[in-house]
Protein backbone atom coordinates (compact mmCIF):
# COMPACT_ATOMS: atom_id res chain seq x y z
CA UNK A 1 0.00 0.00 0.00
CA UNK A 2 1.64 3.49 -1.17
CA UNK A 3 1.16 6.16 1.65
CA UNK A 4 -0.05 9.29 0.28
CA UNK A 5 3.20 11.08 0.31
CA UNK A 6 4.17 8.21 -2.44
CA UNK A 7 0.92 9.14 -3.93
CA UNK A 8 1.47 13.12 -3.86
CA UNK A 9 5.25 12.36 -5.27
CA UNK A 10 4.19 10.54 -8.38
CA UNK A 11 1.43 12.56 -9.35
CA UNK A 12 3.86 15.63 -9.41
CA UNK A 13 6.37 14.01 -11.45
CA UNK A 14 3.90 13.04 -14.11
CA UNK A 15 2.03 16.34 -13.57
CA UNK A 16 6.02 17.90 -14.15
CA UNK A 17 6.78 15.24 -17.37
CA UNK A 18 3.34 16.05 -19.22
CA UNK A 19 2.88 19.60 -18.69
CA UNK A 20 6.83 21.10 -18.61
CA UNK A 21 9.27 18.49 -19.45
CA UNK A 22 7.85 17.09 -22.36
CA UNK A 23 6.51 20.65 -24.41
CA UNK A 24 9.74 22.08 -23.89
CA UNK A 25 11.51 19.06 -25.31
CA UNK A 26 9.09 18.91 -28.45
CA UNK A 27 9.18 23.18 -28.86
CA UNK A 28 13.51 22.78 -28.58
CA UNK A 29 13.46 19.69 -30.96
CA UNK A 30 10.90 21.96 -33.43
CA UNK A 31 13.34 24.92 -33.11
CA UNK A 32 16.32 22.84 -33.95
CA UNK A 33 15.20 21.19 -36.92
CA UNK A 34 13.63 24.27 -38.33
CA UNK A 35 16.76 26.09 -37.96
CA UNK A 36 20.14 24.45 -38.88
CA UNK A 37 22.18 28.25 -37.97
CA UNK A 38 21.09 27.50 -34.77
CA UNK A 39 22.17 23.93 -34.54
CA UNK A 40 25.49 24.31 -36.22
CA UNK A 41 26.08 26.78 -33.08
CA UNK A 42 24.81 24.64 -30.47
CA UNK A 43 26.64 21.39 -31.77
CA UNK A 44 29.82 23.79 -31.84
CA UNK A 45 29.51 25.37 -28.61
CA UNK A 46 28.95 21.57 -26.97
CA UNK A 47 31.93 20.33 -28.73
CA UNK A 48 33.84 23.38 -27.37
CA UNK A 49 32.22 23.08 -24.19
CA UNK A 50 33.41 19.08 -24.60
CA UNK A 51 36.80 19.89 -25.64
CA UNK A 52 37.71 22.48 -22.51
CA UNK A 53 36.33 19.91 -20.07
CA UNK A 54 38.62 16.85 -21.93
CA UNK A 55 41.71 19.25 -21.75
CA UNK A 56 41.21 20.24 -17.87
CA UNK A 57 41.14 16.41 -17.39
CA UNK A 58 44.27 16.32 -19.02
CA UNK A 59 46.07 18.90 -17.43
CA UNK A 60 45.09 17.37 -14.10
CA UNK A 61 46.40 14.06 -14.85
CA UNK A 62 49.56 15.34 -16.26
CA UNK A 63 50.12 17.26 -12.34
CA UNK A 64 49.54 14.33 -10.89
CA UNK A 65 51.75 12.09 -12.81
CA UNK A 66 54.17 14.96 -12.34
CA UNK A 67 54.12 14.96 -8.69
CA UNK A 68 54.78 11.45 -8.91
CA UNK A 69 57.87 11.40 -10.52
CA UNK A 70 58.86 14.31 -8.65
CA UNK A 71 58.42 11.77 -5.67
CA UNK A 72 59.97 9.37 -6.98
CA UNK A 73 62.93 11.43 -7.62
CA UNK A 74 63.70 13.01 -4.68
CA UNK A 75 63.32 9.48 -2.99
CA UNK A 76 65.39 7.69 -5.23
CA UNK A 77 68.14 11.22 -4.68
CA UNK A 78 67.62 10.43 -1.08
CA UNK A 79 68.84 6.37 -0.89
CA UNK A 80 71.12 7.90 -3.36
CA UNK A 81 73.27 10.35 -0.18
CA UNK A 82 72.22 7.53 2.05
CA UNK A 83 74.51 4.96 0.44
Amino acid sequence: MLKYKHIEASREVRLWLGQIIIPAVLVGTIILNNNPRLRYSISRKIRKTKNSIANRIQKIKWKIENKKRTRRLMKWQAEKRAL
